[in-house]
This record gives structure tokens, sequence and C-alpha cells, in this order.
């Protein structure tokens, strides 16, 4: 049996396609409503909001497990005081990640 060399460190810009897989897996079939996209539309929808440190979307808040230098795992965690905060802040940045305008005429 060989030994595992097991890393956990904070998540950087590079890692940020991998955090988005991983907020769409966690999401399941949340991501078809939120997004109403495809997989694929849906994930580049979560890049921009993880690039934007969008609330509970931030990179800031999210981990990243290596095994021997292979990326595996993603978490992420942040104070449970601060999930209401998160959440408010995730919605402005969802207006402009999905092309929507605000009130009908302000972009975002």
């Amino acid at each position: 049996m060989s030994s595992l060399d097991i890393l956990v460190r904070p998540a950087v810009h590079s890692d940020v396609p991998f955090v988005a897989d991983m907020f769409l897996l966690s999401m399941g079939s949340l991501a078809d409503h939120l997004f109403a996209a495809d997989k694929q539309t849906a994930k580049h929808s979560i890049e921009k909001l993880v690039v934007r440190n969008a609330g509970r979307f931030a990179l800031r808040f999210a981990w990243i497990a290596e095994v021997n230098g292979n990326t595996k795992g993603a978490l992420v965690a942040c104070k449970g005081n601060l999930l209401a905060r998160l959440n408010l802040a995730t919605s402005p940045h969802l207006f402009g990640v999905m092309g929507w305008s605000a009130f009908g005429f302000i972009r975002v």
C-alpha cells in the first residue's frame, strides 16, 4: 500500500473550473431551476459567480483537496452566521452573470 500525500489548500483562480464543477455537482437539480440552462451553460454561469466572489459562490471560501498533486475535491466553508448575508450578496451578481437586466432597463 502506498502512502498518500494529502494537501488541503485555499483555492486560487486556476481552480475556478474545478470549484464550479463541484458547485454544480452539489446543487443537483437546483442548478437546473436556478440557471434554466444546459449543464455547460450552468457551469459557465457558476464560474462567473466564483470569479466575482459572489456571496456563497465566493472563491475565498473554497478549499481544494489534493492527493499526490492531483485535485480530488473541494470544500466551501464559512462561519454559519455569514450565511444569510452571503445569500443576499449572491443575488445582485445573478443579474450580470445570467445576462438579466434589473427593472427591465438597468444592465448589471
